[in-house]
């Protein structure tokens, strides 16, 4: 996933429209559609006022944008749930999968 694609996938995630967004860093529409749709790169300066604007940080919206190489998109849905997660419902989610994966294993094993 691009650095682009992933600013796009955590501002949908927050329900924000493009224009909104345009306003909370002030800046143009047309310069963040571009940024998404990778036909331009964004500032540093930029860069930090989207992820304040966003609420994540700067390293969760690299972190999307790097982890996801192979361009799943469920893979790419559930990490921006996740990023979005207070912390305490990071562990929770977390551990939830740790039970599907065991029980995914254990299933596994039982050949069912």
């Amino acid at each position: 996933m691009s650095l682009g694609q992933s600013i796009r996938m955590l501002r949908k995630n927050k329900g924000m429209t493009l224009a909104e967004l345009a306003r909370k860093v002030d800046s143009h529409v047309g310069n963040l559609s571009r940024i998404e749709r990778n036909a331009a790169k964004p500032s540093l300066d930029l860069l930090y006022k989207i992820s304040d604007a966003l609420d994540y940080s700067l390293s969760d919206i690299f972190f999307m944008a790097d982890s996801n190489s192979t361009g799943c998109h469920k893979q790419s849905a559930l990490l921006a749930v996740f990023i979005s997660l207070v912390e305490q419902d990071k562990d929770l989610m977390l551990e939830f999968a740790y039970l599907l994966q065991q029980r995914g294993h254990n299933h596994d094993k039982d050949g069912t």
